[in-house]
């Protein structure tokens, strides 16, 4: 299994990339979609509390300068153009629904909360492919020049992993730090982990721990591994 397994999907790395990026294809683009519109929604989110924060300084600042005045709520021009409906936000809407999880099934009740977790349980062909996209990434032509999507030593760890047993998993998990403005780069960051699933063979060891396996019929799930 160790040798036949992992070459079916390519001898060499550029065939496991190439075959990894087929079969994986639809996983990957909707994990993108998904990274994308939570990271969309987080923005929004982050705006409007911004608006909200800044029309009650303005109000309280000219509640200050006049008591008797009528407190006035400047708007921007772009916003008095921006219609409120029209066919073009429609269509995004249209086409973004079927990425998200129906509000009333998750429980949300305010514009703030929204869905944070997407859970995919896909096939075994599916992992490996996509583990073989993440282990040979760097070899991607469209890069020119640019850094790989994952860090040198993740690669190394991820070229080390022979064998993706059952219950193999991988988490990516999206962090946003609000300590910085919308435009900067690191306001977003992506942590990948990765575990091997039940990689732990009783009839290979012949430790305390293999017999109470042995005895228990049960098999640990490995943890997981920090990559990015």
């Amino acid at each position: 299994a160790d040798g036949v397994i992992p070459n079916e999907y390519g001898i060499n790395p550029q065939q496991k990339l190439k075959i990894g990026s087929k079969i994986a294809r639809r996983l990957l683009g909707k994990i993108l979609i998904d990274l994308r519109n939570t990271r969309e929604e987080a923005m929004s989110v982050a705006e409007l509390k911004n608006n909200q924060d800044q029309v009650s300084v303005s109000l309280y600042s000219s509640r200050k300068e006049d008591r008797y005045s009528q407190p006035k709520l400047f708007i921007k021009s772009d916003e008095l153009r921006r219609p409120s409906t029209g066919e073009n936000k429609d269509e995004d809407d249209d086409k973004e629904t079927k990425y998200r999880l129906d509000p009333k099934y998750a429980n949300v009740m305010t514009p703030e909360r929204h869905v944070r977790t997407r859970l995919y349980f896909t096939s075994e062909s599916h992992i490996h492919s996509l583990v073989n996209v993440l282990r040979y990434c760097n070899l991607d032509e469209s890069l020119q020049g640019e850094e790989s999507l994952v860090c040198q030593s993740a690669l190394e760890r991820l070229c080390k992993t022979k064998e993706l047993d059952y219950m193999s998993y991988i988490v990516l998990r999206l962090f946003e730090n609000t300590e910085v403005s919308l435009e900067d780069p690191k306001r977003f960051r992506i942590e990948l982990t990765f575990s091997r699933g039940a990689d732990l063979s009783p009839l290979e060891k012949k430790d305390e721990e293999a017999e109470s396996l042995l005895r228990e019929h049960t098999l640990p799930i490995m943890g997981p591994e920090r990559l990015q």
